[in-house]
């Protein structure tokens, strides 16, 4: 995208950062930084920040205007969504919105913006839908992962020519052959294991990514090794889809709860890092907490009031 730009603009000094959104901790230069440097026409000054917390960048939107503003509830359901798509989804949500008319985000908009806009597996996996969808979704994944084969563990030698069994279907004979590029993905048991910490809904589309980088590597067996290939080269070409950043979102987010039920350091340094990037979006507190913070103070009783009037209630508290 930058380098259409310039190639269509022709700046005499092209400005970028030495890192964009998915930088490496202890890295010098990110990897789309150093390809603008070698494939920029123009000059290149790269900048950098020392000493500065991501919460004290200023955020500024790509076009330079201010967003339409969000009612409390809908401010705090797009808080769900995780950091790395908060600007992309707060964009799409805000130009449905002025499609319509409207000239502030409710939380009725928002729902109306989300049947429209996000494929119904995404509404699932970040949370959002009915209960009835959630339980056929997890149905649906479990017969998904059905299929997939589990054999031996990560320390197994690798074979010089790996073998797979077949079985008649007429005879039910089982035989053993050399092992062809169509042939199914194994997983070894401690990657299953792992695979297990992604959510059941997103967990066929995790299985899916890490095979599908498997196969274009020429490799047939996933390993926990291969797993972090398969994240760390994601990282290093900054090319995540939504999809693929939503899965490893969820299964950060399951490692933590773990953590917590281990009585560890509930924050892993990848968790973080996403909390880092939260930051520099200049999300800097949480909603739900400021009003739980104040729920001693409100004269109303949330048990006993109609939706109207707690809404109204809440709307209070946080001015």
């Amino acid at each position: 995208m930058i380098m259409q730009w310039v190639e269509e603009i022709k700046p005499s000094l092209l400005v970028i950062g030495r890192h964009g959104a998915h930088r490496v901790e202890n890295t010098e230069l990110g990897s789309q930084a150093e390809n603008l440097l070698r494939l920029a026409p123009c000059s290149v000054l790269l900048t950098g920040v020392v000493g500065v917390r991501p919460e004290d960048i200023p955020w500024i939107e790509e076009d330079g205007q201010a967003g339409l503003p969000w009612a409390p509830e809908a401010e705090v359901r797009i808080l769900r969504v995780p950091p790395f798509a908060q600007g992309i989804a707060r964009r799409a949500v805000e130009e449905f919105v002025l499609e319509k008319g409207g000239s502030i985000v409710t939380s009725k908009l928002l729902d109306e913006a989300i049947q429209k806009l996000l494929p119904t597996h995404m509404q699932l996996i970040m949370g959002i839908g009915s209960a009835e969808e959630i339980a056929l979704a997890e149905v649906k994944a479990t017969e998904q992962m059905k299929a997939t084969k589990v054999q031996g563990s990560d320390a197994d030698p690798v074979p010089a020519v790996p073998m797979i069994e077949t079985k008649c279907p007429v005879t039910g004979n089982v035989s053993t052959r050399a092992r062809v590029v169509t042939d199914p993905i194994v997983w070894t048991q401690e990657a299953w294991q792992r695979l297990q910490l992604v959510p059941l809904i997103a967990r066929p589309l995790a299985r899916n990514t890490v095979e599908r980088f498997a196969r274009n590597h020429d490799i047939w067996r996933v390993t926990t090794p291969v797993m972090d290939d398969n994240k760390q080269a994601m990282i290093e070409a900054d090319e995540f889809d939504v999809d693929t950043m939503m899965v490893m979102f969820t299964e950060l987010r399951a490692k933590q709860i773990r953590a917590e039920a281990e009585g560890k350091d509930a924050l892993s340094p990848e968790m973080r890092a996403f909390i880092e990037e939260a930051k520099a979006q200049g999300i800097t507190r949480c909603p739900i907490r400021d009003i739980e913070a104040k729920m001693d103070k409100c004269p109303v009783d949330m048990k006993t009031v109609t939706p109207e009037e707690a809404k109204r209630a809440v709307e209070k508290l946080l001015q």
